[in-house]
Formats: C-alpha cells, sequence, structure tokens
C-alpha cells in the first residue's frame, strides 16, 4: 500500500515538474506575443545623446548623388519659428558621396554637413540649416557650395504618435527656405521662398523588410502630397527612427532614398522585471509543493489494527 501511495506521490510531483518547463515557456510565448502585438503600434521614441543612425542616401531629382548620411543626436535646444518656441532635440546630420547625371558638371564629389530640430513631443522636423559642398574638377571653378535654411511653421508632423495599423492624419504647413548658391567664392543667387505642404498620412499595415542594416519587422507610414508626390517610410519600433524612406514624384518615379546601414543607441531600454517576478514566484511555489509531497512519501503508514 506504501508502494502504491509512493508511486501516487511520484506520478504527481512528476507533473508538478512538468508544470515548472511548460509554464515559463507559455510565459515565454505570451511574452511573444505581446512583443507581437506592440509592433502594430509605435508610441513616440526618446533619444540619449549620442544616438545616432547612418543610412546609405541616393538623389535623382537634382544634382544625381549617392552616398552616405548620419544623423546624431547631440542635444536639445529651444528653437523659436514664426514667434513659437519649440523644445527640440538637435541633430547633427553628416554626409558624402558622389554625384552622377544628371549633375551637369561631372566628376564631382559632395559634402554635407548641417544640423536638423525634431520637436520631442512627436519628432515633427522644426528647422535644418544645412551645408552641400562639390569639388568639381573644371577650368572655371572647383567648388560649388549650396547653403539651405529651412523651417516648418507649424512643425511637419510625418509621425503621428502613435502610430496603429490604419491611422490617418493630415498637415498642411509652410516651408520656408533660404538658398544661396555660391561658386568658389562668387554668390550667384540667393532665394528665399515660402511654400504650402498639404500632406494626408496613413499607416498601411506592418512589413518585415531587409536592408544593408538587417532585417525588420516594421510599421509602414505613406504621406501623400498632389503637387509633389508621395513618401514612404518603414519604422521598427526598436531602432527608434526609419530604416528605409522613400519619396516618389507625382508621376511615380523614385526620386530619392534612404536605407539604414548601422546604427547606435546609448540610452538602456526600460525592461519589464513583471515577467521575472511572476515566473519566481511560480517556481517557488512549484519547488515547495514538490518537497511536501516528498517528504510526506517518507513517512512510515501507521499499521491498521
Amino acid at each position: 500500500m506504501g508502494n502504491i501511495r509512493s508511486k501516487s506521490r511520484m506520478k504527481k510531483v512528476i507533473t508538478l515538474l512538468t508544470a515548472l518547463i511548460l509554464i515559463p515557456s507559455g510565459l515565454m510565448i505570451l511574452s511573444a506575443s505581446s512583443i507581437n502585438c506592440a509592433e502594430t503600434e509605435a508610441q513616440v521614441p526618446s533619444y540619449s545623446i549620442g544616438d545616432w543612425w547612418k543610412y546609405r542616401f541616393n538623389e535623382t531629382a537634382t544634382w544625381g548623388m549617392n552616398g552616405n548620411i548620419t544623423m546624431k543626436v547631440i542635444g536639445e535646444s529651444m528653437v523659436t519659428v514664426s514667434n513659437t518656441e519649440y523644445n527640440c532635440y538637435e541633430a547633427e546630420i553628416t554626409g558624402g558621396g558622389e554625384a552622377i547625371a544628371p549633375f551637369p558638371y561631372l566628376p564631382a564629389t559632395w559634402t554635407m554637413i548641417g544640423k536638423e530640430y525634431w520637436q520631442k513631443s512627436d519628432l515633427a522636423p522644426v528647422k535644418s540649416d544645412s551645408v552641400i559642398e562639390w569639388d568639381i574638377t573644371l577650368e572655371s571653378f572647383t567648388k560649388m557650395k549650396v547653403i539651405m535654411n529651412a523651417t516648418y511653421s507649424p512643425p511637419f508632423n510625418n509621425s503621428d504618435f502613435p502610430l496603429t495599423v490604419g491611422k490617418t492624419w493630415s498637415i498642411i504647413t509652410n516651408e520656408n527656405t533660404t538658398t544661396k548658391v555660391i561658386m568658389d567664392s562668387t554668390e550667384i543667387s540667393d532665394i528665399t521662398e515660402t511654400v504650402e505642404m498639404n500632406y494626408n498620412f496613413e499607416v498601411l499595415g506592418t512589413e518585415i523588410i531587409t536592408v544593408v542594416g538587417g532585417t525588420f519587422d516594421t510599421i509602414v507610414v505613406k504621406g501623400i502630397e498632389q503637387e509633389t508626390g508621395h513618401i514612404e517610410y518603414y519604422y521598427p519600433p526598436e531602432v527608434l527612427n526609419f530604416v528605409k524612406s522613400l519619396h516618389y514624384d507625382v508621376e511615380d518615379t523614385l526620386i530619392q532614398s534612404l536605407e539604414l546601414i548601422e546604427y547606435k543607441l546609448h540610452h538602456e531600454i526600460p525592461f519589464d522585471y513583471t515577467l521575472i517576478i511572476i515566473l519566481a514566484v511560480v517556481i517557488f511555489i512549484i519547488i515547495v509543493i514538490a518537497i511536501i509531497y516528498f517528504m510526506r512519501g517518507k513517512k512510515t503508514p501507521t499499521p491498521s489494527s
């Protein structure tokens, strides 16, 4: 009889130990499901000084440029546009590469340095300043410099966080630009203009894409502007920035693209310890129950009278 009881208790212990293995697996599956669900929604990211993203860049609409561009968060600052003050991330933009046709002065190489200011609450571009220089081998001149300054009033909200599948929004903003062109040391043009941009955005869905920097589960956003064409970008929440951006003209011809090469985040993503705590408690309870069953199994059965 004691043998039977012993075997019965042993079966229960084995059942408990099996649960000890299966419960963590179930929790991990639940956790994985939560991650997949999270990838269909993206909250506004928080940047740290030192975060950077490097992209492969290609442009065919104006000067036919290709090369690399790096965006690096270097600080925070208050920016005033049209008498309104915005709390912004300050990002340094650097890059360089070659100019290909239809650039009229081949061969040429280009370098760029500038700054962009993104509103902290939604990452909407507020202001940008950039200088692009071309080294050109011609008898008439050897360098061309383009100095561009732009502001957006209101900020150009191309990412209306949180991003959820099916979400739509519209933005009307004035892009105020000043562009100077200098050949060697001679300024040949200085143009200031204001253009109204009217975009309709939609979060189309999710898509797994592969770029130079890796494979990512992304949220796909499309923005249409009737006068200039449309843009598409692919955003994985863990990267805190897009990994691919495509700009098409009104004839649906690709005129500019950016594709992530590599990136580095200098902040720690908050870790949720809830799962570990629950798992530890479950394991502790199962071990205690298993010990109790073992201790009871060792007791000598009382002889019947």
